[in-house]
């Protein structure tokens, strides 16, 4: 009820705006940040000696200073600036702006404020992340098959990507939400634009740049209830009119909501010391440490990290940017499943990032180095770990046509000899293992009239591993009707590249049982194949963008998409061997093959964004869309059984699997939000945003099948600040503000309220 009465008392006073007082801020005393917070219908009842100022303080025209008010630039859909509204993409921009006034506390958080996006926390402050679903399959495999592996997601065009097994670990990025500019988020396929792995979209991160010759300073701390404590710092300079520099540090430690583990072989949650007997008695040899893997069992979240960034402007045309960032993290998370689904992830590493801009082409080489231990106490998940980049590309531009070829070379390198015992296959890759991929690439955008335009990507190349070649493309219609109205028609195929594990892995673990006078001997070995088909997703949408008042902005998108070549570890030997009367051997080899199970999704998005009078702003997003899959082979025959009603034995169904379609549950049919930003006066504001997800569920085989459902849910998150003095704010942030205390991924903790205080200083 009292959410019900904030959310009634912020709108109550969106349609009633006089009971607020506004007052505005003298022109003289606006910084960048205040003129860009500006709406479109703010900023024309301002004199033009006043809008000369503001295009002055921002750094361009008049002209363009309304433009970017009304219409913020993008680059990530078409790979050079142009307005948000004409991008030929289904996407959406978050500005620095709209990240503060939301309250979140970390990068997935603010992906709860895009469209398209399934955002489920798995502990505190680490997250699940995917654009428009497809997460989890094939269900009923391993927690592995949850993560991510489809979405590329990028920094200032910097591939930050695990090579191991896919997708990103959140809590590995350097930077913190006091450096980020906007985010830039592309849905659909887009592989012929950025290469592999931007199968299901793009996350771009785009990183703020010093703009103004004298220093300033951006200072940020805060603390919370579950032991929450956070922070942030940067300073900026301008040195002349050609050297920028930029330097900052952020730090996020934070303890789990429960310390209770769920124990896979009772099902049920307990407590550690409870937990940990039946763990140590039914995992021999799995973990080389228990004590490690479960040290600091209270603990969800300790990250710290520092960058450098520097721009410089050599002449008009050429420039160049140097980018450094060092990470260090322990996180409590959901990985693998040892006797329980959460596992303790650490990393170590640097970063570095060179760009050279020539003209109108870009150099772009970066790399990622550093130790990652994937499962803490757990055999074989520690590595040393390098992945290097390389892009170029230039526009060309005759006419009507713009053409832009690229070329791109990726390499990375996992080693884990220094960690295992590579004699007798404690690692998952035994040694130093690497894969790499080349590609060239072209973008050719044509506009033959002022509304009409055409766009068409391409990429083809080769892996080390398989060695096959891969081809992506995209071809996109878009048609500006009027001002107000444009449409937009999108086909394109993506590719997935190959990553370490399901390549390279060859893995052997012994367990030593004795039952009733009989040594039993458990042979398992986990391997991998070098010549995997890679996941490939189709996709069909139809997009339609309107300005409905000048106040008042709308976008439609209806997709469908069709993905294949999904990869997962089956059974493929399990024998006995009787060697004599007291001793008894068990081989079981699961081996990485492609499936014949292609998913289907259907589906509609649609975002309104409105914006009241001077002090209130709206934006409402959802999405609906039907997830099928085709040729799911089951082998379980519970599984088989709860599905069809058909009853056949496990034997059978290990040799000859059925072949079923099922709808996928686990992703939801139906999710979204809304954000609203109220100005009561000039010193206080107020955000609001709700997160919400249809039911959810899906089943788990882990010595036997469970089914698992995750009940529809609203999270309602509030940010309350107050301006003390010009450039110095305090805030009350509070999260998770809803009913419910279920968890939102399977088997994981319960995620409860939390309450930020904080202040925070511009200079």
């Amino acid at each position: 009820m009292k959410i019900l009465f904030k959310i009634s008392l912020i709108i109550f006073m969106a349609f009633f705006p006089s009971v607020a007082a506004f007052a505005q801020k003298p022109v003289s005393e606006m910084t960048r940040e205040d003129v860009l917070s500006l709406e479109y219908d703010e900023l024309i009842e301002y004199q033009l000696n006043d809008l000369m100022k503001f295009a002055e303080i921002v750094g361009v025209s008049v002209q363009e200073l309304q433009d970017m008010i009304l219409n913020p630039k993008q680059t990530t859909a078409s790979k050079y600036a142009e307005d948000h509204f004409s991008s030929p993409l289904s996407m959406t921009v978050i500005s620095a702006d709209e990240i503060e006034k939301s309250g979140a506390t970390c990068i997935p958080e603010v992906l709860k404020l895009v469209p398209g996006i399934i955002v489920r926390q798995k502990t505190n402050g680490n997250y699940d992340v995917h654009i428009r679903g497809n997460d989890y399959v094939p269900p009923g495999e391993k927690i592995l098959m949850s993560e991510n592996s489809s979405t590329l997601v990028m920094i200032d065009k910097r591939p930050v990507y695990n090579y191991f097994q896919g997708g990103t670990y959140w809590e590995t990025l350097p930077i913190g939400l006091n450096d980020i500019e906007r985010i830039e988020v592309v849905r659909g396929p887009s592989s012929a634009l950025y290469g592999p792995n931007a199968v299901s979209g793009v996350i771009h991160i785009i990183t703020k740049k010093e703009l103004k010759s004298k220093p300033t300073f951006d200072a940020n701390i805060c603390a919370g209830t579950y032991d929450a404590l956070g922070g942030s710092l940067s300073a900026a300079v301008g040195i002349g009119k050609k050297f920028r520099f930029r330097a900052s540090a952020n730090f996020d430690k934070r303890s789990r909501f429960t310390e209770k583990y769920f124990d896979l072989h009772r099902g049920k949650y307990w407590n550690l010391e409870e937990m940990l007997p039946h763990i140590e008695e039914n995992n021999y040899g799995t973990y080389s440490s228990i004590d490690e893997a479960f040290e600091n069992s209270e603990l969800s979240t300790n990250n710290f990290g520092v960058n450098v960034f520097t721009d410089w402007d050599i002449t008009k045309n050429i420039s160049l940017h140097y980018d450094f960032g060092y990470q260090k993290s322990d996180v409590q998370t959901c990985f693998v499943e040892f006797g329980t689904f959460i596992s303790r992830r650490q990393s170590e590493t640097f970063s570095s990032d060179i760009k050279l801009k020539l003209w109108d082409g870009e150099i772009h080489l970066s790399t990622i180095e550093g130790v990652q231990d994937l499962a803490k106490g757990v055999r074989g998940f520690k590595f040393d770990t390098y992945s290097y980049n390389a892009i170029a590309s230039y526009n060309f531009k005759f006419g009507d046509f713009v053409f832009t070829p690229g070329f791109l070379a990726q390499a990375c390198q996992y080693n884990d000899s220094l960690y295992v015992d590579i004699e007798y296959h404690e690692g998952f890759i035994n040694g130093s293992k690497w894969l790499g991929t080349v590609e060239f690439n072209f973008r050719l955008d044509y506009r033959p009239t002022d509304r009409l335009r055409f766009t068409a990507a391409y990429a083809t190349g080769a892996y080390s591993k398989p060695e096959k070649p891969y081809y992506s493309y995209q071809l996109v219609s878009s048609l500006k009707i009027d001002d107000n109205n444009m449409m937009r028609v999108v086909y394109s195929r993506a590719n997935s590249s190959p990553f370490i594990a399901p390549t390279y892995s060859n893995y052997t673990t012994l367990f030593e049982e004795h039952h009733q006078a009989v040594d039993v001997f458990s042979i398992y070995q986990y391997l991998g194949n070098q010549d995997l088909d890679l996941p490939v997703m189709h996709l069909a949408e139809l997009g339609y963008r309107n300005k409905l008042l000048k106040n008042l902005y709308s976008d439609v998108e209806v997709f469908y998409s069709r993905t294949e070549n999904f990869n997962a570890a089956i059974n493929t030997i399990d024998d006995v061997v009787v060697l004599d009367t007291t001793t008894v051997v068990l081989f079981q080899t699961d081996q990485v093959i492609t499936l014949p199970i292609v998913s289907n999704q259907f589906g509609v998005s649609a975002s309104f964004q409105l914006a009241w009078g001077k002090n209130f702003k709206l934006r409402a997003f959802g999405t609906l869309q039907y997830t099928l899959l085709e040729d799911v082979e089951v082998r379980d025959s519970l599984i088989l059984n709860q599905f069809t009603g058909l009853s056949i034995d496990r034997f059978s169904l290990q040799n000859n699997p059925a072949l079923i379609n099922m709808e996928h549950t686990y992703t939801p049919s139906f999710y979204g939000g809304i954000t609203a930003d109220y100005v009561l006066f000039d010193k206080l504001t107020l955000g609001l945003n709700l997160y919400f997800t249809s039911k959810q569920s899906t089943f788990y085989k882990q010595h036997r099948t469970r089914q698992k459902t995750l009940d529809a849910r609203i999270s309602a998150n509030l940010m309350v600040n107050y301006e003390i003095t010009k450039g110095i704010n305090t805030y009350v942030s509070a999260r998770n503000l809803s009913s419910s205390e279920d968890s939102e991924f399977i088997f994981l903790d319960s995620v409860k309220k939390m309450f930020f205080f904080g202040i925070r200083g511009k200079f």
